[in-house]
């Protein structure tokens, strides 16, 4: 037998045997192949055995030993993002099973940002959950990259997020759902409050709370005044936390920029006065993407199509549900 057959012969090994690949993801996620033993319940000597084969088997080295304890090299990190997806994959067919067999509940796990969970999750999810009250839903908040990150690594099936241009199309599928617009925004004792349109000029010289600078959101900001011609205004205070700006802008001293569906609740409640600029229009597009690769279980594409619905958008036909007699989702 030849070197390449024998090498073909160990892979065929591998994709037979998903436990070693449980157990290298496990010690990928703790850093630590005496706390991944314990999690997984086994002997330290014995998961180390496993590994020692693993690495046998795909011919490389998968982990080394760093500062902050055990990493998977750039071998391991490709192996470890494509043994995420076979699980979810493995995951998703047992769901569908079930779901098609009538006697699976289903579950949704949904990443979203601040505006999008404070605005538009909440009627979605009643609509939702009353028609598939046996279908659990969770809900992750987060940054646009920290979500895209996550749905890369199978750990939520749906992302709802508005950075068109960190979306990769070859990994995932992206629907637009709704468009949404960002806005100036004060409290109702600020000085700018009484004026309700200004230039970018006039926003010079306050107080501000900005959004973290390598966040898409603030670049997008910042790149608005440089078109301009005005140099942005530098934040006295940085934060990613919306609940942080939005305390300090109702307090009457800082100026803030926000989605414009965050701000409509403390808008009509009297404590926010959003402020149109000049010749200047902030608009975004809101996505729900999932990812490329996987199957979407039929709950996912039920809720997708409820989404889409509720804002009047197109029901992507990737998500379209097929009609089976008997099926349940």
């Amino acid at each position: 037998m030849t070197a390449g057959r024998e090498r073909g012969a160990e892979t065929d090994v591998l994709t037979q045997d998903l436990q070693r690949l449980r157990q290298f993801l496990r010690v990928v996620d703790c850093g630590s192949i005496g706390r991944a033993a314990v999690a997984l319940g086994i002997s330290q000597p014995a998961l180390s055995k496993s590994l020692q084969r693993l690495e046998e088997v795909v011919g490389v080295k998968l982990l080394e030993r760093s500062r902050r304890g055990i990493a998977p090299t750039v071998f391991g990190q490709t192996l470890a993002a494509h043994a995420r997806i076979i699980f979810a994959e493995v995951k998703s067919a047992e769901a569908e099973i079930e779901a098609l067999r009538g006697t699976g509940s289903g579950r949704v796990r949904i990443g979203a940002g601040p505006s999008i969970i404070d605005q538009v999750l909440p009627g979605v999810i009643e609509t939702f959950c009353a028609e598939q009250p046996d279908i659990r839903v969770s809900v992750r908040e987060g940054l646009v990259d920290d979500l895209l990150a996550a749905l890369a690594k199978t750990e939520i099936d749906i992302a709802i997020v508005s950075n068109s241009r960190g979306l990769d199309r070859d990994l995932f599928i992206c629907q637009p759902v709704l468009q949404d617009d960002l806005t100036v925004v004060v409290g109702a004792g600020h000085p700018l409050a009484a004026r309700r349109n200004c230039t970018l000029q006039d926003l010079l010289g306050h107080r501000w709370v900005l959004p973290n600078r390598d966040e898409p959101v603030r670049q997008r900001f910042d790149d608005v005044f440089r078109a301009a011609g005005v140099p942005p205004p530098k934040p006295v205070v940085e934060t990613s936390s919306v609940i942080c700006m939005k305390s300090l802008v109702r307090s009457g001293a800082f100026v803030t920029w926000l989605p414009r569906l965050l701000a409509e609740h403390d808008h009509r409640a009297g404590h926010l006065v959003p402020i149109a600029i000049d010749g200047v229009a902030w608009e975004r597009q809101v996505y729900v993407c999932w990812r490329r690769s996987s199957s979407l279980l039929p709950a996912c594409a039920k809720f997708i199509a409820t989404l889409c619905q509720s804002f009047g958008t197109r029901q992507p036909a990737e998500a379209a549900l097929p009609v089976k007699h008997g099926a349940r989702v």
